[in-house]
């Protein structure tokens, strides 16, 4: 039986390690590029507004309606760029709360994350480098004028 595989047997695969760390991390920038914030409704969603008209509350305004709970992160953030990693939270904070037509968000928890990131070297195994990202919550609400 030359050529052929008994019954119940798998074919064995070899595969170069800096290939096989290549596809993982594609598939792990894709899968992160694809997960995006979801804000939970708890309130009265209203049509998206500009992000530029939302206000960022540390004290809740006299009178306002709860719209959503949103939460964001510098994850993904661009390794050199001009806007600092708060101001970044803060803009997708921002962008959450437009989408579901707040113009306001109450902020309510504001912290650093530590995680790490696997750095490929020439050898088999590869260097966990610390990575701090920035994080916040709140709550979308949608402030009525005075």
């Amino acid at each position: 039986m030359t050529g052929k595989r008994a019954p119940g047997k798998a074919a064995r695969i070899q595969v170069p390690p800096m290939k096989l760390f290549a596809a993982a991390a594609s598939i792990a920038l894709l899968t992160a590029c694809a997960t995006a914030p979801t804000a939970i409704v708890v309130g009265t969603k209203r049509p998206a507004i500009d992000p530029a008209l939302v206000r960022i509350y540390l004290d809740p305004p006299k009178r306002f309606e709860k719209v959503a709970l949103i939460d964001a992160s510098s994850k993904n953030a661009p390794l050199f760029s001009s806007m600092s990693k708060s101001e970044l939270v803060v803009a997708r904070l921002k962008e959450q709360a437009a989408e579901v037509g707040a113009n306001g968000v109450l902020l309510q928890q504001s912290g650093d994350q530590i995680t790490g990131a696997v750095m490929p070297t020439s050898g088999r195994f590869g260097v966990i480098v610390p990575v701090t990202q920035r994080s916040g919550s709140g709550i979308a609400i949608f402030v009525f004028e005075e």
